[in-house]
This record gives C-alpha cells, sequence and structure tokens, in this order.
C-alpha cells in the first residue's frame, strides 16, 4: 500500500509549491486535486503543461496515484 495525500490539503498554493511542501514532510505519493489539476489546466496545452508538470514532480520524487478533474460547467 502507498500512503497518498489528495494535493488539495495545500490547495492554496501552486503546484509546484505543494510539491515542495509534500517533499519537505517526507511524502512520496499524492492524489492531484481539481483546484491544483485546474491550475495546471489554466496555464495552456495540456499536454506541454502535463509533461512539464510531471518532469518537476519526478525530479521532487513525488508520484501521483490519481488526479481529480472539475468537469461540471467546464469545456476540456
Amino acid at each position: 500500500m502507498k500512503l497518498s495525500v489528495w494535493s488539495s490539503y495545500y490547495f492554496d498554493l501552486s503546484p509546484e509549491k505543494m510539491l515542495c511542501e509534500f517533499k519537505k514532510h517526507g511524502f512520496k505519493y499524492c492524489e492531484l486535486s481539481s483546484e491544483h489539476s485546474e491550475m495546471l489546466l489554466e496555464r495552456g496545452d495540456a499536454k506541454i503543461v502535463g509533461e512539464e508538470f510531471g518532469k518537476i514532480s519526478r525530479e521532487a520524487g513525488i508520484e501521483f496515484s490519481q488526479g481529480h478533474l472539475f468537469f461540471w460547467g467546464k469545456r476540456i
């Protein structure tokens, strides 16, 4: 079993700062919250932003077991 924490715990931080906080506290696994997913999707092309964020999370040593998206009222 891999203990993970929902990234919404740090909903007020950017996705990158959230990674730093989890790493600082020794976590290796997270679930990407809808809040952080939306922040990332607002940056532009999902494929490019996803690849960039994936690289940053790997460098931080954080893996995401799953992600959450906010669908209603949004066009994806």
